[in-house]
């Protein structure tokens, strides 16, 4: 789970996150388009691609719980991704497939490869 950090003084100091990098390292671990996304949940592509580009700062809870719901990946990991988009969903694969049981939208058990590049 994403956890505040600590300033010296012992303050919360803001998390950065990066909900459009981590929307397309996910979307493109689990293999899926942007028009798969769009389709299934009755949105316009612009609005997606805006989301993945960062153009919408800060979208809805319910707008990324839709998406990450629909590729079978918990809050939790989409969170540490998130956090840490440099790392990749690589870093954190293993641990989100076996904590969570990652399953696909089709049912089928994702087989834990990750996509060649």
């Amino acid at each position: 789970m994403v956890q505040a950090e600590k300033s010296a003084r012992g303050e919360a100091v803001p998390i950065d996150l990066n909900i459009g990098r981590a929307l397309r390292l996910v979307r493109d671990f689990v293999g899926k388009s942007q028009g798969q996304i769009c389709r299934a949940l009755g949105w316009e592509r612009s609005y997606y691609s805006n989301l993945e580009r960062g153009v919408i700062k800060n979208p809805s809870f319910e707008a990324v719980a839709k998406i990450i719901n629909f590729l079978g990946i918990s809050m939790d990991g989409f969170l540490e991704v998130a956090q840490h988009p440099e790392k990749g969903v690589n870093s954190y694969a293993e641990r989100i497939l076996t904590f969570v049981g990652c399953r696909r939208p089709n049912g089928s058990d994702h087989n834990g490869s990750l996509p060649q590049k």
